[in-house]
């Protein structure tokens, strides 16, 4: 979309004060921009999209000057305008009074379901199992209550308003019903999401002189109720697509970040991808050159459900018109809706089943568990819808689907399923739990933040061990729910891929123990875990053979982190002899093997059997990308052994071959590696006295760690080490430089009581004030 000469100097003057992340470096130096901005999208009326544009962009002025009578004003006579555009037939409350009115009403939702959610238990890890299973009935029956409450609440607010826009716009000229989808209508909702909803006519307007009049009303019915809900002043400005702010469809167009306004209550966003709202998709790409209004009888919006030609020039609604609610209108006309919904998934059942088995294995590796688990360690921040809500919910769906169950609602499904003995009372549970963790996880989240904000963590984290993306995951379920959430996700994930999905869970879930392992060993959970080791008295007879080479492995793991190589050792050489091991298993036991020899100070036991283990992982039956990880492992474990034996030309020449394997771009986190690499080979330069060498592969360290965004002592260790080469080198400004650098950033990150990082903290100073003492006794010349 071509953009202004005048649109393009303001939105130059904004990313002027803002951030290289598109973030607002002071409010009180955007707000009159976007004032500006919202002006010049009045002066585009009666364009409708424009008019909720220019709405949002007042809004998100007066969010940042709550104070300035200018933007208030302004916005004032904005919603005055439209009502006037609108043919207003009656006079009612302005459009910002009833926006006051709903704020009220959302408070009171939101009181309520904190005092709800307030009142929910935390089960302790342990406890006895007839304990535990009353607790989990509990736990669902209690969430299912809030979540159901929540959505009432939430379809008498939007019913509200509703009924505000008829009353400023007069009675409707026909039948009509709103009907709500998503997480409202799977009863799934939150306090602070989005209204994701279309609207529905009764068929025999589509014949009437009148039709595009009748049309027009509805269309400034949905602009009246988005305006409303912008005036809560909870709608980021991303999601009205400002061309110059916002435009995903052109590279570097999407540059701004509304980190100011609070999201909340809003309507489903205008972006391309978007667009779950009346007006629907109103602006065409390259790509998807189509609009596609979302005001429809009732006929013609089923077509979106059974026409292959209406999909193909329309966006993927199939799915989401499936799970529906009604909000407001005409009921009748809902039900006429609804039952013509159901007919025709039963008349599409074929094309339906294989476009969902599509989605799903796309879902099945975007959503999978361990994949998520994993991501945990590398990263600052958490997305817990991703992680945690989805990875069930999703699947709970898919299962719906699979199993002819048309239910919005995930409880709902599964109660289904168990009252047709498709599953039994185990599952039923699990699967219902799962449900009840992933919405409170996700309701505590929001309430905590007071919006819609779905990370947990934060940017800047420390190291591994303070793992606060996990800590805050712990204080919203516990321990005891959140491994068994992840147990039943990942069983769930696994099932599905089977021919019948609910048999293979019903049968998995009951011989879950290596899985639940599993799931320990990446939450972190090493007491736990070990007490369950214990409580399994070295494992019973029943056990099979592949259980109990996870459980092993895993328990081994434990002992290494710990540092009880005496323990771990053992373990690994035992696995590494089993014959029916599995070889993702079985390369995992290798490098651990190998570097317990090397921990353990067996140096040149290590190195023999490194160079014995390199044709092993080679004729691994595992991808091409992870055995050049694992060989990489190796390479950096002998290096390290020649090292410890002050061998540092071998080891530099070794560390060296290593980096090479980090050109594959099919490496996963290759460059954090990478990283690793480069300040292991910056350190034995440094031994070599090979001062230049070492700094060159020390600043690339910090220069990728820095722009990962990997843990704040990962970062400090490359200026620790960069401080030490230039104070070797005689620059004892620079090296001065470097450690102040990574005393205060050690000073602002390092968590509460962890007397290590104290200790880091302590020697980056000393070395601070030794160079500084240093360049003081420099002699002048």
């Amino acid at each position: 979309m071509e953009i202004s000469p005048q649109e393009a100097q303001l939105a130059q003057r904004l990313k002027d004060v803002c951030d290289q992340r598109g973030r607002e470096i002071e409010v009180e130096q955007s707000a009159p921009i976007f004032h500006k901005l919202g002006l010049f999208y009045r002066k585009l009326s009666p364009d409708k999209i424009s008019l909720i544009q220019s709405s949002v962009l007042l809004v998100a002025a007066r969010i940042r000057q709550p104070d300035n009578d200018d933007f208030k004003r302004d916005l004032r006579e904005l919603c005055a305008h439209v009502v006037t555009l609108a043919s207003s037939l009656r006079k009612s409350q302005g459009l910002e009074q009833i926006a006051l009115d709903l704020a009220d009403k959302l408070k009171r939702m939101r009181e309520e379901a904190e005092k709800s959610l307030a009142g929910l238990e935390i089960i302790p890890y342990s406890v006895a199992d007839e304990q535990l299973q009353k607790l989990y009935d509990a736990k669902i029956r209690d969430v299912r209550l809030i979540q159901n409450k929540i959505a009432q609440s939430y379809v008498e607010s939007m019913a509200y308003v509703s009924t505000r826009c008829i009353d400023t716009l007069g009675n409707p000229p026909c039948r009509y019903a709103l009907v709500g989808m998503g997480s409202l209508a799977r009863k799934e909702i939150s306090p602070y999401s989005d209204f994701e909803h279309v609207i529905v006519l009764e068929d025999k307007i589509k014949q009437d002189t009148q039709y595009e009049k009748i049309l027009e009303y509805f269309r400034w019915f949905t602009v009246i109720f988005q305006i409303i809900l912008v005036n809560l002043g909870e709608t980021i400005i991303p999601s009205v697509a400002i061309p110059s702010l916002n435009d995903v469809t052109v590279p570097g167009g999407d540059w701004f970040f509304d980190g100011t306004t609070k999201r909340g209550v809003s309507f489903d966003g205008l972006m391309p991808h978007a667009c779950k709202m009346p007006l629907g998709r109103t602006k065409k790409t390259t790509k998807k050159p189509w609009t596609t209004e979302l005001i429809k009888t009732v006929s013609d919006m089923l077509q979106y459900l059974d026409s292959a030609e209406i999909l193909k020039n329309g966006y993927h609604l199939g799915d989401i018109l499936t799970r529906i609610c009604f909000v407001s209108g005409d009921e009748r006309l809902y039900r006429d809706f609804s039952d013509g919904v159901q007919l025709s998934l039963h008349k599409n059942q074929t094309s339906n089943a294989v476009e969902m088995m599509t989605q799903l294995n796309d879902d099945l590796k975007n959503f999978d568990t361990f994949v998520s688990l994993s991501g945990l360690q590398g990263s600052g921040t958490c997305n817990v819808k991703r992680v945690v809500y989805r990875s069930t919910t999703l699947f709970i769906a898919a299962l719906g689907r699979i199993y002819d169950v048309n239910n919005a609602s995930c409880f709902d499904i599964v109660e289904v399923l168990y009252e047709r003995n498709m599953t039994n009372e185990y599952t039923a549970r699990h699967l219902n739990l799962a449900v009840a963790l992933a919405c409170e996880v996700r309701l505590k989240v929001y309430m905590r933040k007071r919006c819609q904000d779905d990370c947990v963590g934060r940017e800047g984290y420390y190291s591994s061990s303070d793992n606060k993306i996990i800590n805050d995951l712990v204080s919203v379920i516990g321990k005891r729910c959140l491994v068994d959430y992840f147990v039943t996700a990942h069983l769930l994930q696994m099932s599905l891929r089977s021919s019948d999905p609910l048999r293979e869970l019903d049968d998995k879930l009951c011989r879950s123990t290596s899985v639940k392992f599993n799931i320990l060993h990446y939450l972190g959970f090493d007491s736990e875990m070990l007490a369950e080791w214990e409580q399994m008295g070295n494992l019973p007879q029943q056990t099979p053979p592949d259980d109990e080479h996870s459980i092993r492995f895993f328990v081994a793991k434990i002992y290494e982190k710990n540092r009880e190589l005496d323990k771990a050792l053992p373990m690994f050489e035992w696995l590494d002899q089993q014959e029916n091991i599995d070889d993702d298993t079985k390369v995992h036991v290798i490098i651990s093997r190998a570097w317990a020899y090397r921990d353990t100070g067996r140096y040149e036991e290590g190195m023999k059997y490194v160079k014995e283990s390199k044709n092993t992982i080679e004729n691994l039956k595992i991808s091409e990308a992870k055995k050049k990880i694992e060989l990489a492992w190796l390479a950096n474990t002998l290096a390290s052994c020649h090292c410890h034996l002050e061998n540092f030309e071998l080891a530099l020449d070794i560390y060296k071959r290593e980096l090479l394997y980090y050109d594959d771009d099919r490496i996963s986190y290759r460059d954090r590696r990478r990283a690793r690499c480069l300040l292991d080979t910056a350190k034995c330069a440094l031994k070599l006295g090979l001062f230049d060498e070492a700094i060159r592969s020390a600043n690339e360290a910090l220069e990728i760690r820095t722009k990962e965004k990997t843990s704040v002592s990962s970062i400090c260790d490359c200026r620790a080490l960069l401080g030490k080469c230039y104070e070797k080198q005689g620059n004892y400004a620079e090296a001065a430089a470097q450690f102040s650098a990574e005393f205060e950033m050690r000073s602002e990150y390092v968590p509460t009581g962890l007397n290590e990082n104290d200790n880091a903290i302590k020697q980056a100073q000393e070395n601070f004030k030794a160079a500084k003492e240093k360049i003081e006794n420099v002699p002048v010349v």
